[in-house]
Formats: C-alpha cells, structure tokens, sequence
C-alpha cells in the first residue's frame, strides 16, 4: 500500500514482483524462504497470527523496528495460497520504551515489572543494588524470590485471587512490607503497586516501586524509644480529644494503665475544675485557630486516677502528620513540677546513664570541636586506637587518620565551616584508620554534628571496626567458590546431599540408563586447533547437550574434557 512506499522507500513499481526478503531485516533476509517453505511443509505457525517485533530494512539499508501481523488469506482450491502482512514502525516507541527504561534505571528506589504469573519482566538498577541480586537471577524469576515476612510462599496466590476476584488489598495502595535480599537478610520496605495497562488479549502487567524505609523504621524506633524514655508524661490526641498515645511516664504518673487511656478523652487528666469544658476549648481553637495554649507552655493543674491534682507544666503542639482522614494530632508533654529538684537529680542521672551508653558503645566515639580537637572519647576507642584517653583530650582528630589523609582532613573540616557543605556528614563511609603502633585497619565512619548551645561547633564520630567483618566477607567468598566448584563438578542433589553427609552416597535403581560419551579422535583433532578453539567447540557442543539434559528432565552427572555422562531412571 501507500504507507509502504512511503516508509520504505522503494517505489510500487519495485516493490510488485520483487521477493518480501527485500524488506527483512535483521539478517534474516537470506533464511525467509526457508521460514515460509517450512510453513507450507508442516503448517507449524511460528509467526502466522501473532504479533511479533522484529526489524525491516529500508531502500537505503537502514533499518527500523516493526510490529509484525501475518495472516493467511483464504483463496480457492487450487489457487496459490496468499499471505498478507501488517507492519507498524515501532522507531518511535522503541525510543519512548528506551527513554522510559532509562528513567526507571536512574530511579533511587527499586521498580520491577511482572505478568499475571508473578514472574519478573523487569527490574531496575536501584532494585539489583539494594537486594543484591543479579539481573539474570531476577528476570524469569518469580517475584516470590524477594518477598518477605514469611510471604514468599502464599505470594502466587494473592496474585491469583486479585485476578479471579478484583479484590485490590495492595494494588493502588501503599503498603509497608518486607523485602528479602539475595543474602537472606530482610529489610523494611513500602511499596506502590500499580497494574499498567496493555493491548486487549496481553497477557496482564504489574509494576511495583519498592522503597527501603529501614532508616526511617528504625528513626521510628528511635523515636519511640525516646518518648518512652522520657521522664515526662506525653499524650497524643486527635481532633475530638481521644487518647492515641501515651508514653510510659504517662502511665506511672496518673496511674491509669496504658489500655485505660487509650480511646479515652484526654478531659479524664484535666484537673482545676477544667474537664468538661476541655472539649470546648479544643473545639474553639479547631473553629478560630486562635492559640491559648498551642505552642506555649503552662502551669496548670492535672488529675490522677485515684482523684488526687498535682501542678503541671503543659506543652502543647499540633502534630504534622500524612493522615489519610485529614484528621489533626496534637501532642502534649506533661512535667511534674511537685518536685522540681527531685528531677533535676534525676536529670543529671540520666545523663549520667546516657554517658554509660556511650561509654559502653561497641563502637568507638569522638567528640571534636570545629578545630578538630578531641573533647572526649569512649573506652571503646580507646581500645580500638590503643591510645589513653590523656592521650587523645586536646588532639587533632587526624592523629587516627592514614599520613597521606592528616592534611586532608584539616582542609575539609575548614572548607565545611565556610561553606556549611560536606561530602561526609550524616553519611557512613568505609575508610582507613591507624593506630598508635601505627597499624592500619578498615572502619566504617559517622560523623554528625552535634546541636547544643553555644556559637562554636561540635561533632561526633562514631567508628565500627570492620577487621572482623572484611574477614567473614572473604571466608564467604572463599566458600561460595567452593560451593560453585562443587556443583560445577556433581549434580546438585548429589552436591547438597555431601555437603549435609560428607560420608559415601550410594543409590539403588532397579531401570537406569547411562550415556557416556566422548569425542572420536579428540586429541589428534585438538593437537591442530588453538586452546580457544578447544574451548569455543567443545562449549558449543557441551551447551547444546545441556539444552537436551534440561529438555528430557536428566541428571548430568560430570564434563571433564571432552567426555559427557548422563544418567536417567524412572
């Protein structure tokens, strides 16, 4: 038609009568014949009513992508048998799909894509990074292979229900879950499903965004470790007054357990005559954003279970949050001021607690001024470096770092003063590290900086010694070569089975089959051959053996040279 010339080049005059092998691509230009006399032989339909992309060649030698739709057109008895095809230039599409492909591969967080069968079509750079898995173990594969939690297994079928069903539990919604990764390990994740939409008859497509939200998890953990840590009282409410959350100081304070409070208006704690119109003032603020209380702090007087009021001081903030009811929170914190010099004892013990911590850190810790002079150490640095603490108080922190890094490290700490921008703080980074025998030792490094008042600067540098860890790294490498070699050598049934019994394994079967061969003439034939020539032959002949032992379900026992042994039974 038109579009044919148009697209292709050639004028109508050329195209009639000429073979359609003009127009293949792709090289397999010389072999189209021989596609179609093998349909008309055996009727087998490799391309005959479907859809399939492949490349078409222009009258000037370029090529282009196509979508193919080939067809056999019903003719009389005895007619020559006529086939038509339908050709779609793909080349804008192609470069869409490349564009998109590479955005997808830029992504931080990690994106696969599946069909109806879970089984992964796609995955991103970011997802082969953080999960630790190669592209070859992830393409084919189930998604199963990184689900978390216990899931793996069920995984197939949610996937069934949803597509018998309907029902969206995960699909279009945000869900934090677990992923697993290649090691075994898990991590926190929250993921966005979505189904993409495809041609009608297409098999159907998933694609989920996975973000790892293991430092937020544990920043969440932090942070209710330290609400549950504080000594004073914190409630957190909604719009309607109820109870959400409570800390433990709250519980032993008013002396209601945690489930007493809980779903309860928080007008049960107002002391001074004040409970029943408590609703009342929260309802004003919500209606004129007027601030009484919001942001301040004050003294006011509080109710215990037992009946008994005690003075308060109240700070009170509207908390920001993602609710997806648009409801507000606010949060309160509650000091006990009858016994003021009774907590600022117990102030400075728990300062003196949080010292222990730090003190009893597995990992070693430096306080520095913006001068890079030592303030304070742990005894875990001190046991790592070697050095007393009088030896480290009033150092330059470089006195740690590797002779060639000494100058760096004053150039850096100045040019972050200057100007507020730094390549390490609040970041971990593997680094070298010396000691006071002048040994050296792999660390992983934090740096944070440290608010407190004053106008002069302060940081903190916590260091893991990863000796122990870069030798278990090396021991696991070591072992899965080993691992690799064994099953290399043996099948893999054969290859668990030693490594759970090293002792000897021996099975009976009554019908077996045995093929062992080898090549006639191997070493008068290699003798006139290179090594890489050897090697290219004896893979191309060895790999379509393993096409067949993969095909009929066999066990191929060893490949040593040129010799192959199978064995078969029932």
């Amino acid at each position: 038609n038109r579009a044919t010339v148009d697209q292709f080049g050639w004028s109508e005059e050329e195209l009639i009568g000429s073979n359609v092998s003009m127009l293949v691509g792709g090289g397999h230009s010389k072999s189209h014949d021989e596609y179609i006399a093998r349909y008309l032989r055996t009727g087998e339909k490799r391309v005959m009513g479907k859809k399939r992309d492949l490349h078409a060649r222009r009258r000037d030698g370029s090529e282009i992508p196509i979508e193919l739709y080939l067809t056999e057109v019903f003719t009389e008895e005895g007619e020559d048998r006529l086939f038509t095809g339908f050709l779609r230039d793909l080349t804008d599409i192609k470069r869409q799909q490349r564009l998109t492909a590479g955005v997808i591969d830029a992504s931080f967080d990690p994106v696969f894509a599946i069909n109806e069968r879970a089984i992964i079509t796609m995955a991103n750079k970011a997802a082969i990074d953080q999960l630790g898995y190669s592209k070859e173990q992830l393409i084919g594969s189930n998604i199963s292979l990184v689900v978390g939690g216990g899931h793996a297994d069920r995984h197939d079928d949610y996937i069934k229900r949803f597509l018998k069903t309907g029902e969206k539990r995960a699909m279009g919604l945000r869900r934090e879950l677990s992923a697993r990764r290649a090691d075994g390990s898990e991590m926190a994740i929250e993921l966005g499903l979505a189904e993409l939409e495809v041609e009608k008859g297409e098999e159907r497509q998933f694609v989920g965004f996975l973000r790892d939200i293991s430092r937020l998890k544990q920043r969440e953990k932090l942070t209710t470790g330290i609400l549950e840590s504080s000594f004073d009282a914190m409630f957190a409410i909604n719009e309607k007054g109820i109870i959400q959350m409570v800390n433990e100081a709250a519980v032993s304070n008013f002396g209601w357990s945690r489930a007493e409070l809980i779903g309860s208006n928080v007008s049960m704690i107002v002391g001074g005559g004040h409970s029943e119109c408590h609703d009342e003032y929260l309802a004003r603020y919500l209606r004129t954003g007027e601030k009484r209380v919001m942001g301040l702090r004050r003294e006011l007087p509080a109710r215990r279970k037992d009946g008994s009021e005690f003075w308060i001081e109240l700070g009170l903030t509207e908390v920001r949050t993602e609710n997806s009811n648009g409801g507000r929170l606010f949060c309160g914190f509650l000091k006990d001021l009858t016994g003021r010099k009774a907590r600022e004892a117990e102030i400075l013990r728990g300062e003196s607690r949080m010292r222990g911590i730090v003190e009893a850190s597995f990992a070693a810790m430096f306080a520095v001024n913006e001068e890079g002079k030592i303030l304070m150490v742990n005894e875990a640095a001190v046991r790592q470096f070697g050095y007393s603490r009088d030896e480290f108080l009033g150092q330059n922190i470089n006195m740690i770092c590797p002779p060639e890094q000494k100058d760096r490290h004053d150039f850096y700490l100045l040019r972050y003063l200057k100007t507020g921008t730094s390549g390490l703080l609040g970041k971990k980074r593997e680094l070298t590290a010396v000691k006071k025998d002048r040994t050296m030792f792999p660390i992983l490094l934090g740096v944070t900086e440290v608010e407190y008042t004053g106008k002069a600067k302060m940081f903190a540098a916590f260091i893991e010694d990863l000796t122990t860890q870069k030798k278990l790294l090396e021991i696991e490498v070591e072992s899965a070569k080993a691992e690799a070699l064994l099953l290399n050598m043996l099948p893999e049934d054969v290859a668990l089975r030693l490594k759970k019994d090293p002792g000897h394994i021996a099975d009976h079967y009554r019908n077996v089959a045995i093929l062992f061969a080898d090549i006639v003439g191997f070493t008068k034939m290699s003798s006139t051959m290179s090594p890489v020539e050897v090697v290219k032959m004896l893979n191309d002949l060895f790999s379509m053996f393993d096409v067949l032992v993969e095909k009929y379900d066999l066990n191929k026992v060893k490949t040593i040279g040129d010799c192959y042994m199978v064995t078969s039974h029932p």
